[in-house]
């Protein structure tokens, strides 16, 4: 799966699950299935903050930049990840 496509569908997901919270705390029922769907999201986004370094680091430069890495650099990157993945389904996927 692409990069860019992590982020977004990540992003889509966490976003969906956020009104299926709030009611559920309004409906005083435990929001499980909000829950695993807003962490399913957030896993996508934290698979792609590490693939941007090569996935696992192996070597000392790797970790090096993967432990400099912050997480506002990858948010930063969804406006340009969701036109990315935009463009590539209006030319059919290359």
């Amino acid at each position: 799966m692409d990069g860019a496509l992590n982020l977004v569908i990540g992003t889509i997901l966490m976003c969906l699950a956020i009104p299926s919270q709030l009611s559920a705390v309004m409906d005083r029922r435990f929001p499980l299935v909000a829950l695993l769907v807003f962490c399913a999201g957030a896993a996508l986004i934290v698979v792609e903050a590490g693939a941007r370094h090569g996935g696992l680091p192996g070597d000392m430069a790797a970790v090096q930049a993967f432990a400099t890495q912050t997480l506002p650099a990858t948010l930063a990157q969804v406006p340009h990840a969701f036109l990315e993945v935009a463009g590539q389904v209006v030319s059919g996927f290359y």
